[in-house]
């Protein structure tokens, strides 16, 4: 016996999905995403083309300037010799030749560069005199605070100690005097002396040599 397949029922209107209205939608959205795209475009290319303009206009505006300076220095040269050339005319000097007036430009431009270059060998030599000075008043301020330290060490560094003295051997027994001694620093020794009964140092001081130690 042969299967047949049935297909199923057809949905109601109700539940169908409306045809056309998600399409509207989407044709909507993306109506205002292409604009919002084509508006943020269209706004870089604008910014872009005023910032070109603004550099043009500003680079215009500079050779502009440099170039009214450029005339102004040129008329101001001209209207100099011209008042030379009327009064030499009207002293009755002698018309200097081109010649003349560039070796005396060259002479006016050395003079300025020796000028320049001696102001500036100066001002070097002021400023290495000024840092010898600080230098060599942080070097005596240094050495002051060493010598003031260890000065101030020297001076601590004093006081009784217990020297070993003999050895006495005593049956099985070893007996080792001790001794007190007055000691005190020096910058290239160690200096001890004896006690008296009455607690101060006398007789003659004996030093060690701090090359002479061995750690």
């Amino acid at each position: 016996m042969a299967l047949s397949t049935v297909p199923p029922p057809p949905l109601p209107k109700c539940a169908r999905k409306p045809e056309g209205v998600g399409a509207f939608f989407d044709s909507v959205k993306g109506m205002f995403e292409t604009r919002t795209r084509k508006e943020r475009n269209a706004a870089f290319i604008i910014q872009k083309a005023a910032r070109g303009m603004l550099g043009r206009l500003r680079a215009r505006r500079l050779r502009a300037m440099r170039r009214y300076v450029f005339l102004m220095a040129r008329q101001e040269r001209k209207c100099a010799m011209l008042i030379q050339a009327r009064w030499r005319d009207h002293c009755g000097l002698p018309q200097p030749s081109m010649l003349e007036l560039q070796e005396e430009m060259a002479s006016l431009i050395q003079a300025a560069k020796r000028g320049r270059d001696v102001r500036k060998s100066i001002k070097n030599e002021k400023m290495a005199n000024e840092y010898n000075q600080n230098r060599a008043a942080k070097v005596i301020q240094r050495k002051y605070l060493n010598q003031s330290e260890k000065s101030r060490i020297l001076a601590e560094c004093k006081g009784v100690m217990e020297k070993q003295g003999r050895k006495y051997g005593v049956s099985k027994w070893e007996v080792v005097v001790w001794q007190e001694r007055y000691v005190h620093l020096t910058e290239s020794s160690l200096v001890y002396q004896r006690l008296a009964s009455s607690g101060e140092p006398k007789g003659k001081e004996k030093e060690i040599p701090f090359a002479s130690m061995q750690t």
